[in-house]
């Protein structure tokens, strides 16, 4: 966040009119991305995987039909849908407190899973 420099910071600074103060992105935020990246790996690598096992991938409309890809889909989605659930809760922190670092990893942290439901939705 901008803010008016001080008298030693404009003795310092003196090309400068306003200086950026860091803005700790936090805990949540970190896990949520984590999470969230984590899953979208998960379910890229699984279904590769499967492919390169089996050379078929049952998904029918972004769904899965297999037993396998049921167990890579569903620990894919979780760690997906959880890190899209913290990035919610904390986009609205950000977004309350006018904190544009924040509200970026918030939105990253949304992401996979709304990649993911995107074409599930394109593909019915």
């Amino acid at each position: 966040m901008a803010r008016a420099l001080t008298e030693d910071e404009q003795l310092r600074y003196p090309w400068a009119s306003q200086i950026n103060d860091y803005v700790p992105v936090g805990r949540w935020r970190r896990v949520g991305i984590v999470l969230a990246w984590a899953g979208f790996t998960v379910l890229v690598l699984g279904a590769l995987a499967i492919y390169v096992i089996t050379t078929h991938l049952h998904v029918r409309h972004g769904l899965p039909r297999g037993v396998d890809e049921y167990a890579v889909f569903g620990v894919a989605l979780a760690l997906m849908w959880s890190g899209f659930t913290i990035g919610l809760v904390t986009t609205v922190s950000a977004a309350a407190r006018n904190a544009k670092s924040p509200l970026v990893w918030s939105i990253a942290a949304m992401l996979p899973a709304l990649g993911w439901a995107l074409i599930v939705l394109r593909s019915l």
